[in-house]
């Protein structure tokens, strides 16, 4: 009988032990899932504060005139001769 109360409760203080340690790992399994949501949301940020940013200049009309004036670029439409057109795609019909 004694030996079956000392097997019962080891058998209690080591489930117990397992339970708290398995506890633990989850705790630290969330923290890391936290972080890593964390530094991705960081990034996120600061990426969409960049896009707003090139949304900005890419709007301002005034700027484009001013990168292509400083670039000595000038916009003209092209020439009849610089003009590639694609053939049509159709099928051809077989009695052509």
């Amino acid at each position: 009988m004694r030996v079956l109360k000392s097997f019962s409760s080891i058998a209690f203080i080591t489930a117990i032990a397992l339970f708290y340690v398995h506890q633990q790992i989850e705790l630290v399994k969330v923290s890391y899932a936290i972080e890593c949501k964390e530094k991705k949301i960081k990034e996120m940020l600061d990426h969409r504060q960049r896009l707003g940013y090139n949304i900005n200049n890419l709007q301002a009309p005034s700027r484009m005139e001013q990168v292509l004036a400083s670039r000595n670029v000038e916009i003209m439409f092209p020439r009849r001769a610089n003009i590639v057109t694609v053939a049509s795609l159709k099928p051809r019909a077989a009695n052509e």
